[in-house]
């Protein structure tokens, strides 16, 4: 089953801690595919939204506290498969000249944000109380941009859906992840390039 129709189904069924669940391993693309349904009515974006960002910030206080309760070497372990191109000592060196910078900047970028949450932790590149704020401010105004997208969008292709049950809208959702996707993995190389080019030049 893919993520819209496990949404869609908790919704049905109106199993909303699961969904909370759903948010808090998929983050802001569970968000935009609420979104999404939300504006067909089949879903309230107030209660996706409280949802969303709880979730958000519950992840990135969990991952900041793996990096603060593990060990250097189950660390390493973790974060292997992220050491490419010196990518985790450039995160590392980011967070120590300017923390609140890097933090909304690898906020944004998927595929650093976890490896950076972690390091976080572990060197301790900013105490919990400010990291909580912080991570708290990213994630609601993060959020708010991605799920006024997904509305919007939603709202926009209604007249194209009308007549037409939630199923179709599921298949749009898939076509535009799809393509998204399709479109990352062409470009990916490049992309991560410039993402951690751009964290460099970080002051």
């Amino acid at each position: 089953m893919n993520l819209p129709d496990i949404i869609l189904t908790l919704v049905q069924q109106g199993k909303y801690p699961i969904l909370f669940i759903v948010y808090l391993i998929e983050g802001p693309i569970a968000g935009f595919i609420s979104a999404l349904i939300a504006s067909t009515g089949s879903l309230d974006i107030i209660t996706v939204f409280l949802l969303l960002v709880t979730g958000e910030i519950g992840a990135d206080i969990i991952y900041y506290y793996i990096g603060k309760s593990s060990s250097e070497q189950k660390i390493n372990r973790i974060l292997a498969k992220y050491e490419k191109d010196g990518v985790l000592k450039v995160i590392k060196d980011t967070f120590n000249r300017s923390p609140i910078k890097a933090l909304i900047f690898v906020k944004s970028v998927m595929f650093i944000a976890v490896p950076s949450l972690i390091l976080i932790g572990r060197y301790e590149s900013m105490k919990i109380k400010k990291f909580a704020i912080w991570t708290t401010i990213i994630c609601i105004t993060k959020d708010t941009i991605v799920l006024l997208l997904g509305y919007s969008l939603g709202l926009s292709l209604e007249s194209f859906v009308q007549g037409y049950n939630i199923y179709r809208i599921v298949g749009i959702i898939l076509a535009i992840v799809g393509i998204g996707y399709i479109l990352y993995k062409s470009y990916q190389e490049q992309i991560e390039s410039f993402a951690i080019n751009s964290l460099k030049r970080i002051q």
